[in-house]
């Protein structure tokens, strides 16, 4: 409950005693409350829900503006899919494993491994320039995919290691979501 409506009751049952006769003293003070300090946030996108309707190339691009809302999609979308390198993929397996990409890096108890291996990623991609589409900023998008069966902690250690070591933006996908197209209620 509040801390002001406390005070308020206390003040009103105070006066009801007093009124009558009851109280003998003033009630001690109510303490205030001590400041609660503001957890960690992390921003994590989550992915558009995949349309089956669509090529692989529309797939392509939409994924690329979500990731990078400063990109244009073409008007004509070429055909066949570019060497895309803009995002990681981050695979925690049901076994703890954490994989980058197809590569094995570590279990789930070794995630400064996972944060280590990402900044010096980042560190070559800086040496090397490779930036955003019509930006200076490095390219540092990775996609995170959990099974199902991954307990919330597990998960919050993996986000928080790839936060910590400089991704963004990080998105998350759980498990098998439905590819079901979502249409908002009226």
């Amino acid at each position: 409950m509040n801390s002001k409506i406390c005070q308020k009751l206390l003040l009103i049952i105070t006066f009801c005693l007093c009124a009558f006769g009851c109280a003998q003293k003033q009630p001690a003070p109510i303490p205030e409350s001590p400041e609660i300090t503001k957890p960690k946030v992390i921003v994590v996108k989550i992915p558009p829900v995949r349309n089956p309707k669509l090529s692989n190339e529309e797939r392509h691009w939409q994924m690329q503006k979500f990731l990078f809302p400063q990109i244009e999609i073409p008007k004509k979308i070429p055909k066949g899919l570019p060497n895309d390198d803009s995002l990681f993929y981050i695979k925690l397996g049901e076994d703890k494993s954490i994989k980058i990409n197809q590569s094995r890096i570590c279990n789930l108890s070794e995630v400064e491994l996972l944060q280590n291996k990402l900044e010096e990623i980042f560190r070559n991609r800086a040496e090397m320039g490779v930036f955003e589409e019509s930006s200076n900023r490095i390219v540092k998008a990775v996609l995170i995919i959990a099974p199902d069966s991954a307990k919330y902690g597990e998960v919050f250690s993996l986000v928080e290691a790839v936060e910590n070591s400089g991704a963004d933006p990080i998105v998350l996908k759980i498990g098998n979501l439905p590819n079901t197209v979502i249409t908002p209620r009226n």
